[in-house]
């Protein structure tokens, strides 16, 4: 559980993102990730660690659903 991004990141991440891959991961996933990459790539609020690995986990689901 990460304390370095706010409350409404880790919901979105939660709820449209990590309970869906759970479940059944499709290439809607990866349009979702790239949403919430867009939301706060650019924030201050938002650490440089969490953005590294939104970044590294971007690529490894364009690889899994060869979209890279």
């Amino acid at each position: 559980h990460r304390s370095d991004i706010p409350k409404w990141l880790k919901d979105d991440i939660k709820h449209n993102l990590q309970n869906k891959l759970h479940r059944c991961a499709g290439p809607e996933d990866l349009v979702t990730a790239e949403r919430i990459w867009n939301n706060c790539k650019d924030m201050g609020d938002i650490s440089g660690a969490f953005k590294e690995q939104m970044w590294i986990f971007m690529g490894e689901l364009k690889e899994f659903f060869n979209a890279g």
